[in-house]
């Protein structure tokens, strides 16, 4: 099956430093495929041929994705896996009526609860200039001292993480894509 990658922007250097990390790994699984397509050319048939999505995450000064949130609507309507990594967890929260704060946490940081996917993972790295709250739809599964860091939809199989595991922690995207 086919890991969807939502690019947040058309740039050589987001590519770089945000999908290309996510591929990476998805590649060395040697059993599943990758497309990655900008969010805004997303057609019908990207979903149906997708096993699963993957939002990453874009740079502390871009907010292209908050600017046009309605592009994202297609998440409530979407019933395989999805993750959203950074950005990408604000965008599925956002969707499902949570709100935006001011909440920058930047470096490698301590989880102070963890559970599911999380439960075996200590420190994670964070790079986030806003964070969540409001998640009534969602179950907390990871937070650091200051910030809500992982969420589970409470019936889908949805998933959201404020810190980037491709950094650190890179058996996460293997177990998503695993499940």
């Amino acid at each position: 099956m086919t890991t969807l990658i939502i690019k947040l922007m058309k740039d050589e250097l987001y590519y770089l430093e945000f999908i290309k990390p996510i591929v990476e790994i998805i590649k060395n699984l040697k059993t599943k495929k990758t497309k990655c397509i900008y969010f805004k050319n997303l057609k019908q048939k990207d979903f149906d041929e997708s096993s699963r999505i993957i939002i990453p995450g874009t740079y502390l000064k871009d907010f292209e994705y908050i600017n046009n949130i309605d592009e994202f609507k297609w998440i409530k309507n979407y019933n395989k896996q999805i993750l959203g990594i950074c950005s990408g967890m604000q965008i599925i929260s956002k969707i499902y009526g949570s709100e935006l704060i001011d909440d920058k946490e930047i470096g490698v940081v301590e989880l102070s609860y963890k559970k599911n996917l999380l439960k075996d993972i200590k420190n994670v790295y964070a790079l986030h200039n806003l964070g969540i709250k409001n998640v009534d739809n969602f179950q907390i599964i990871a937070k650091s001292k200051q910030s809500i860091l992982g969420i589970k939809h409470n019936k889908k199989p949805i998933y959201g993480m404020m810190f980037h595991p491709e950094v650190l922690n890179k058996k996460i995207i293997e177990k998503f894509i695993k499940i």
